[in-house]
């Protein structure tokens, strides 16, 4: 009879894990959440998404040995030149892991892109990052990004913008929940141009990426910059006697720095341009003065390429 009863008991286990490996990730989050579960099964549920997490971590064990070749200055990117790749570093440790996850599993591959359609592109490397992402711990959960923030600031079409800070230092920075596809066609030209690229032109306000969510069934970039406690130009504007003549202004000093800074001329609208770069987005907004220096909080850059009349090239994906 005891017999008997270990046998069933063997199996029902054999059951339970069988269910178990057969779930999804959020499946199992959920039977843990349950405070009524057997031991048993907690125990279970626990050791499987472990292993998930164990097979995952080994599975970009490779991208993460290589990024930190590069972020140690033996290996490097080639993407973009030699010094704007050092904004890439500057994103951080994610920014460079990521660029290779996306990378090596062909995320630059412009035969492959136009072959697949632009939506099928998107779909294979957020798939790729948020795989990537619940491997190394970095998939977020946008309502705690939400309820640790001190305050939600102002916020764009793209972007919802927190400000924390340290809690050892004190020292305040910015959060960005930022949809990409309003910014750009691909995660991959989001990690060029947002984040690299705009480290590389704009240090003072550099991003970091920090991880992945998901926010209105849309995926989403997790990144954090420098808070910077200067004054946005349009608050002149919205405060002079004479808007019009403040607004003329204003744009007029954000041409000039522009062509002294990039030596990037007035593309019309909030355009700029040079032979390397084209800017985008340069409104009164986005541009802050402090200590009689502008920052560019929130650049929009990419290269000037063939396409829209430049010379400008992005590079095959290489590790050199």
């Amino acid at each position: 009879m005891e017999q008997e009863y270990g046998k069933a008991a063997d199996e029902h286990l054999a059951r339970i894990k069988q269910f178990l490996s057969e779930a999804d990730d959020l499946e199992l989050q959920r039977i843990l959440k349950q405070t009524n579960n057997p031991e048993y099964l907690t125990f279970h549920t626990v050791q499987e998404l472990k292993k998930r997490k164990d097979e995952r971590a080994r599975k970009y064990k490779k991208d993460i040995e290589t990024a930190n070749a590069i972020l140690m200055g033996r290996k490097s990117i080639q993407r973009l030149s030699e010094e704007e790749e050092k904004g890439r570093v500057e994103g951080g440790q994610r920014n460079v892991e990521a660029t290779i996850v996306l990378g090596r599993r062909g995320g630059t591959n412009q035969k492959n892109i136009h072959k697949q359609g632009i939506d099928a592109t998107r779909r294979n490397q957020e798939e790729w990052l948020k795989d990537y992402a619940k491997s190394v711990d970095i998939w977020l959960n946008y309502d705690t990004i939400v309820s640790e923030a001190e305050v939600q600031l102002h916020s764009g079409a793209e972007s919802r913008v927190f400000r924390y800070s340290n809690k050892n230092s004190g020292e305040k920075y910015v959060v960005k929940v930022t949809d990409y596809t309003v910014l750009e066609k691909t995660p991959m030209s989001f990690i060029d141009n947002h984040i690299s690229l705009a480290n590389y032109l704009s240090p003072e306000t550099k991003y970091e990426l920090v991880g992945f969510t998901e926010h209105q069934t849309r995926f989403q970039f997790v990144v954090k910059q420098p808070y910077i406690e200067g004054t946005e130009l349009e608050y002149y504007v919205q405060t002079a006697d004479n808007p019009v003549d403040e607004q003329i202004k204003q744009e007029k000093r954000v041409k000039n720095w522009m062509q002294s800074e990039y030596q990037a001329k007035f593309a019309g609208s909030t355009s700029y341009e040079n032979e390397r770069y084209v800017f985008n987005d340069l409104h009164l907004k986005n541009v802050l003065e402090k200590d009689n220096r502008f920052y560019l909080i929130d650049l929009i850059v990419r290269l000037n390429t063939p396409d829209i009349g430049g010379k400008s090239k992005y590079l095959p994906f290489k590790v050199i």
